[in-house]
Order: C-alpha cells, then structure tokens, then sequence
C-alpha cells in the first residue's frame, strides 16, 4: 500500500522525491555520480532506502546503476533523446485514439481547465510542467489503458530534464501553449484517427525542437 495516500512519506519516498526533483531540476546534471553515503546523510536517514530510491530512478531511466562502479545520473544523446520521443509519439497517439470515445464534458473541462492552469503558470516552469504533464496524462489514462499510462509517463520522464532546459528556455509569454490548444480542438471532433496523428504531430513536433536545442547547446546537454 503507497504511503503516500495517509499523509506522510517513508524514508525511501523522501529519498526519491529528493533525487528526482535534484535530476530534474539540473542541480544533478547528467554524467554526476551521486554520493549516496552524502545524500543519507542529507536527508538523516541510512543508506538502505537511498539505494532503494535509486534503484526506482534506474528503473525509470534517470540513473544507471553500473555494478562495482556507483550510480550516476543519466545522460542521454541527442540521438537518444530522439528516439524516446518517437516511443512517445507512437503511444500517445495510440492513446489519443483509444481515448476518443471515452472523452465525455467532464473530460474536456479537465482539459480546458487544465490548458488555463498551464497559460496561468507562465514565468513559473515548474508550475507550467507539471501543468503540461498532467494534460497529457489525463488524455493517456481516458484510453483506459493501464500499461499505456505506465509507459508514456517513464518515456516522459527519462526526458524531462532535457524538456525543462528547453522550455525554461523560451521568454516567458514564449512557452509553447497553442499547439495544445489546438490538439484539444482535434480531440473534441471526436475523429480517432485524426486524434492518432495529431498527438504523434504534436509529439514529434516537440521532439524536433528540442533535439535541435540540444545540439545548437553542445556536449554539455547531449549531441
């Protein structure tokens, strides 16, 4: 049973919720082996459940676990970062498709609502990411799908270091938002397979801006 649901945390949530957020954030940037004898220590817990937590965050592909050789964070290629978006591209536009039928007034209202919060969290990146993710999940898990939910979101986060550099990137009344819109407008015609190909569109659009980013940045964030 998840702890989280009565109001408090484990130590090895806590551990998590500190290294993802670290990762995230670029405070630990790809390539830094991470201390784990110095995180406890941090956060006045033992090792054990910072092993655990790391394992949980190799498992969804923000660090690697290299036997004999510690644990550092994962830094992906330009390449790599291409390819996982293409994953994304084909799942999400299965699930757009899925999720057409499933999309009452309550679904659209969420939608909508949610398009408001992330225009509303301009000049917050945060605030607008996690905005941003929660619209495309809430799209995902309509298919009714759980193993579709599951994988989009890992796909989601093995990137979402490289999708936060880009997007903080941009000024702030520059944060991509329209194309969302837009997307909305397609899944309320009520067309599967229009929903299929607008969400790969949608994905893969974003998938060449960033790839492009990076490379224009250098080794520094992947090439």
């Amino acid at each position: 049973m998840d702890p989280r649901g009565f109001g408090y945390k484990t130590a090895e949530i806590e551990a998590y919720e500190y290294l993802r957020e670290a990762i995230l954030s670029g405070e630990l940037p790809g390539d830094t082996r991470i201390d784990i004898p110095q995180v406890a220590r941090r956060l006045g817990m033992s090792r054990m459940p910072v092993r655990a937590a790391l394992r949980q965050l190799d498992a969804e592909g923000l660090v690697t676990i290299r036997p004999n050789r510690g644990v550092v964070v994962t830094k992906l290629t330009a390449a790599e970062v291409f390819e996982i978006f293409e994953m994304r591209a084909v799942l999400e536009g299965l699930a757009a498709r899925v999720a057409v039928p499933n999309l009452d007034a309550e679904a659209f209202e969420d939608l909508e609502l949610l398009l408001t919060r992330m225009d509303r969290s301009r000049g917050n990146l945060g605030r607008w990411l996690r905005c941003h993710d929660e619209f495309h999940d809430a799209i995902v898990r309509r298919s009714g799908r759980p193993r579709l939910v599951t994988q989009t979101q890992l796909l989601r986060r093995a990137v979402e270091p490289y999708i936060r550099v880009h997007v903080g990137a941009y000024a702030h009344e520059e944060m991509p938002g329209a194309e969302h819109t837009s997307l909305l407008e397609v899944l309320r015609a009520g067309d599967p397979l229009a929903a299929e190909r607008a969400m790969r569109a949608h994905v893969e659009a974003a998938a060449t801006h960033i790839v492009e980013f990076l490379k224009r940045a250098g080794p520094a964030l992947g090439s």
